[in-house]
């Protein structure tokens, strides 16, 4: 049997309040869960078909400029973790190579993410 989920998702919403679909969305993104994902998914598509050039410019600037701070942050972050590292490596010869084996694995695994 075959579902289609992004009709499942729109029949799911359609006797809905605008603020009953707000809550969702509000909890969809707080909850950060996979599954809800879809529904967010579903209804950005039908945002984008409804929206005229500009508007579609709009929500690409937005979405551009959100993608832009949350690098930034996490660049900061990143930063910010290798200096203390590295100060904690010149105050402390006994623990280098302890220090450097954890930058080297946080820099591993920001690389793969």
């Amino acid at each position: 049997m075959e579902i289609d989920i992004k009709n499942y998702i729109i029949n799911n919403f359609k006797n809905d309040n605008i603020e009953q679909i707000r809550k969702s969305i509000d909890s969809s993104i707080k909850d950060n869960d996979d599954e809800t994902l879809l529904g967010l998914g579903v209804f950005m598509g039908l945002i984008w078909n409804e929206s005229d050039d500009d508007l579609k410019i709009t929500i690409l600037n937005m979405i551009k400029n959100a993608i832009n701070k949350k690098t930034k942050e996490s660049n900061d972050k990143v930063w910010f973790f290798i200096i203390t590292i590295l100060n904690n490596m010149h105050e402390s010869n006994i623990h280098y190579n302890y220090h450097f084996y954890l930058l080297q694995q946080f820099l591993i695994l920001s690389y793969h993410h």
